[in-house]
């Protein structure tokens, strides 16, 4: 009996992962996620960049792995900031601002929570979930002109699946990068300050 459970210990073990690493340059995209409210083209920022203030600033989730479904720490590569900072000047330049360190305003961003992780409730089909929080500030190119603050919450959760949600970890957080692009963008403040025009969809 005793060599039994011993067996079986040493496959759940075997089935778990020490660590899995998300590379963003993978990631695809859900659909029915990824929303993109365009503006009249002619708008303008610089990207100063976004600074990680999380608590613990390595790992970004945990995923269930293995038989017994154990956390498993999840990991990006290239590090938060450098994704954060590309993701949202690419969510900019997808929208028709332009990025360009010519611009009257720059982003200076931090990073105070993105987490994605997974949920397995027993026997169900499991689904990745995830949750960003970004704080950021406009700062002028000239000093006479003011500055201003944008902060927001996004989260978003992906499609169930009935035997592995990892996959889909990383197009869940590009999600949530995505909705924070829409909702800074929808800042009647930012609006005014960057002079951005949104086009109806």
């Amino acid at each position: 009996m005793k060599k039994i459970v011993l067996i079986a210990s040493l496959f759940l073990a075997s089935c778990a992962q020490k660590a899995i690493y998300l590379n963003p340059a993978e990631f695809g995209t859900i659909q029915k996620l990824d929303t993109l409210t365009k503006a009249k083209p002619g708008s303008s920022i610089a990207m100063i960049g976004f600074t990680d203030v999380r608590s613990d600033q390595t790992k970004i989730g945990t995923a269930k792995s293995g038989l017994g479904n154990a956390d498993t720490p999840i990991y990006l590569y290239n590090g938060v900031e450098k994704y954060v900072t590309q993701r949202f000047s690419d969510g900019l330049q997808k929208r028709n601002i332009q990025v360009t360190d010519t611009a009257p305003f720059a982003i200076k961003g931090t990073i105070k929570k993105l987490w994605v992780t997974e949920i397995a409730p027993g026997f169900s089909p499991q689904s990745s979930q995830c949750e960003v929080e970004l704080s950021i500030s406009l700062v002028p190119k000239d000093p006479k002109l003011g500055t201003y603050w944008w902060a927001g919450t996004t989260s978003a959760q992906g499609t169930r699946n009935v035997f592995n949600t990892t996959s889909s970890d990383g197009p869940v957080l590009d999600a949530c990068v995505n909705e924070a692009v829409e909702k800074f963008l929808h800042n009647e403040k930012i609006q005014k300050a960057l002079e951005i025009e949104l086009l109806p969809n």
